[in-house]
Order: structure tokens, then C-alpha cells, then sequence
């Protein structure tokens, strides 16, 4: 259970860095590209409206200094336009900001542009415009290769960067985990050994109480008294048991219930032949369909302590003349369904949400008993990668455990 636990922890704890890193990261770089893409947006613009007005160096710092952010901007970017007439003639261009595309092949780019249908859009590193204006049409492109390089190395860079600062903090976050849960998986050893240790203690004077009855039965009969100290006695052993039950699968070790291969067939049918007898004292009608031939590979002792469960659970809480019923259907090549029903009365004060919780027994139980038998079912099925559930209707309870 503990080693559940830490995994769970260090499961949650690295998918929360892993959400946390990644948003962070994506944040930064998607705003990134889209800066990219405005600052382009913001230079065709400007490229359009002044594109053949620049004059960057002349009128002296005044002139600079008035000519406000927008406007240097366009004179420190990459960029050409053209203008062309209605009849598609080039009216006018300005290569002069721009070295890596020559004249003719920019001239022969907006001629595409021109002629083509979309208004805005990209080739390859070169973002491009097309505005009519003026009865004229103007094409601008600008070069965005040197803010995409940058863009992509700071891309580059966040995710090396952010891959190792990962590894580093699941490393922390294993050794976290170590120390964390240490207290707690010495405090679960000490209690399962205490749960062990007094179960062998309490076997002792059980045995002697057993004893003691016989030889008192023997000289003096039966009679309630010795009745009801014989029912208590097998209801702790019982109980005893079943604790030490519980505690072994709790470890989750399979050392504990080794695997092997059996037939399920014959298994449900001897532990059903064995209830019949407690079954029609009861006057209880018990149905069975058991598929013939089915085997299952699973640890048989506790696949028989499963049945047992569920069959004693049937003769406590079965409403008198009522039916059990017992399904048993392979589905699948790997999987097998086992249904196990009975009656209730009407006003059974069942609560389905609470059945597989430790110590929790219905007040219309018909025996006594320790109120750990669903739960140890519920780790039973559990350690054998299986899903179990209960519901109530038509007045029965149902049972649906999947193998």
C-alpha cells in the first residue's frame, strides 16, 4: 500500500511540474511567434503606407527623432514593395532595405501577388501584403527570418533547458518521496506486525478455550451457555483470520499467493456443494450457471476465499425462501464474469457505497460477524487486476466481479 502511495505521489507530483513547465514554456513561446507576426504585420503597414517615402539618414537628428517608433522600426527591417496599376504595369518599387532577394525575383514575387487572390500570407520566410490604395495596388514584403531564427533558438534553448531542469526536480521529487513516506511505511510495519503478532497470541488461548469447552461439554453436555462461548470463540477466530488475511494482501506481494493454473469450474462447483447443506436449512433456493471448462490463472486459495465470501455474505443477509444466485461466464479469451445475486427484504438498510469498507455491516444481518469479508473480496479481486462492484434492485443485491 505504502509503495501505492509514493507512486501516486510521485505520479501527481511529476504531472503537475510537467503541466506547469509546459504551460510556462508554450506561454512564452507562443507569445514569442505571435510578436513575430504582429511586428510583421505592423511593418507591411507601415511599408504600404511609406514605403517609397524613406529617406532614413537625411534631415539630421530631428528629423530622426520625429519621425517616432513605428516609422524606425520600418527603416531597421528587411523588407520591398512594389506598386502596380490597374492593368498590372509596375508603377513603382524600393529594393533599397533589402539584400538576400534581388530585384527581378521580388518583382516577379509581387507580380504573384498581384495576380493571385490572397490578400495576406507567407512564402517561406517572407511575409507579404497586397492593398489597393490610391487607384494604385501595392504589394509589400517583409524578411522575418532573423526574428524566426530567434524565436526558434529561444525554442530550442526553453526545452533543453526545461527537459533537464525536469530530470533534476523527478529526481528531488523520488528522494522527496523517500523521506516522506518514510515514518509512514515504518508506522504500517509496525501495525501489520502488531496485527500479525496478535493474531499467533490470540490463536493460543482460542485453542484453549476450544479445549477447555470439549472437556466441559464431556462432563457436564451441552447446553446455550456452551453454545454461545463456541460461537464467539469460532466468530474471533474468524475474525482473526481474516485480519491476517487482509494484512498479507495489503502487501501487494504476490510471494504471499503465488499464481498458478486451475479450473474455476470445478472450484465454484466444490464451494457451492459445499454451502448446499447451510443453504437448504435456511430454505434458500440456490441457481447456479457454471461454464464448464473454464480455467484461470490466479492464486486458487484466494479465488476460493472469494467464493466463500460472497456465499457466506448470501446466508447472511437473504431474506427468508429467497433465491441465490450464482453465474459464472467466460466473456473472453482473458477475462470472466462472475455474478453473484439474493434476495433482501424490502426494508433492507443496505448501503451499497459503504459494502466493500472495512467493519461496515447492514443492521439486517441474520449472523454475526466481523464486517471484513466484502473488503478482503474487494483486495482479492484487486491483486488479480480485476474490477468488482455491488447494486441494488428488483429487491436483490448483485455482485459483478470481472477476472
Amino acid at each position: 500500500m505504502i509503495k501505492k502511495l509514493r507512486f501516486r505521489f510521485i505520479l501527481v507530483s511529476l504531472l503537475s511540474i510537467l503541466f506547469v513547465l509546459s504551460s510556462t514554456i508554450g506561454a512564452i513561446n507562443i507569445y514569442n511567434y505571435t510578436k513575430v507576426e504582429n511586428d510583421s504585420e505592423i511593418t507591411l503597414n507601415q511599408a504600404i503606407q511609406n514605403g517609397f517615402n524613406d529617406e532614413p539618414m537625411m534631415g539630421g537628428p530631428e528629423q530622426e527623432q520625429n519621425r517616432g517608433p513605428r516609422e524606425n522600426r520600418l527603416i531597421a527591417e528587411r523588407y520591398f514593395v512594389v506598386s502596380f496599376n490597374s492593368d498590372g504595369s509596375i508603377n513603382q518599387s524600393n529594393f533599397k532595405h533589402i539584400f538576400s532577394i534581388s530585384e527581378s525575383y521580388g518583382t516577379h514575387l509581387a507580380l504573384d501577388i498581384f495576380n493571385g487572390e490572397k490578400e495576406t500570407g507567407k512564402i517561406d520566410y517572407l511575409r507579404y501584403k497586397k492593398e489597393s490604395k490610391d487607384s494604385l495596388v501595392y504589394v509589400a514584403f517583409v524578411d522575418i527570418k532573423e526574428q524566426y531564427d530567434t524565436a526558434n533558438r529561444f525554442l530550442t534553448t526553453s526545452l533543453i533547458v526545461s527537459s533537464i531542469s525536469y530530470i533534476v526536480l523527478a529526481g528531488l521529487i523520488v528522494l522527496a518521496s523517500f523521506l516522506v513516506f518514510k515514518p509512514s511505511e515504518e508506522s504500517y510495519k509496525k501495525q501489520k506486525r502488531f496485527i500479525t503478532n496478535a493474531s499467533h497470541e490470540l490463536k493460543t488461548p482460542l485453542t484453549i478455550i476450544s479445549t477447555d469447552l470439549e472437556i466441559v461439554e464431556m462432563d457436564n453436555g451441552k447446553s446455550e451457555w456452551t453454545d454461545s462461548i463456541r460461537d464467539q470463540v469460532n466468530r474471533l477466530t474468524m475474525m482473526t483470520n481474516q485480519l491476517v488475511t487482509l494484512s498479507r494482501i495489503d502487501e501487494d506481494d504476490l510471494k504471499n499467493y503465488p499464481f498458478e493454473d486451475f479450473s474455476l469450474t470445478n472450484l465454484v462447483k466444490e464451494c457451492i456443494d459445499s454451502f448446499s447443506p447451510s443453504f437448504e436449512k435456511q430454505h434458500l433456493l440456490l441457481n447456479s450457471d457454471i461454464e464448464n471448462n473454464t480455467n484461470y490463472y490466479g492464486n486458487k486459495y484466494l479465488i476460493d476465499e472469494l467464493f466463500y465470501i460472497f456465499l457466506d455474505n448470501a446466508l447472511k443477509y437473504a431474506k427468508d425462501n429467497g433465491k441465490v444466485n450464482v453465474f459464472v461466464k467466460k466473456t473472453s479469451k482473458n477475462r470472466v464474469n462472475l455474478t453473484i445475486s439474493n434476495d433482501i427484504e424490502n426494508n433492507s438498510e443496505i448501503d451499497v457505497n459503504q459494502l466493500f469498507d472495512r467493519f461496515y455491516r447492514s443492521p439486517n444481518a441474520k449472523k454475526p460477524g466481523s464486517g471484513i469479508g466484502l473488503s478482503i473480496a474487494n483486495e482479492i479481486v484487486k491483486l488479480h487486476k480485476g474490477k468488482i462492484s455491488a447494486k441494488m434492485g428488483n429487491h436483490q443485491i448483485i455482485f459483478s466481479i470481472l477476472l
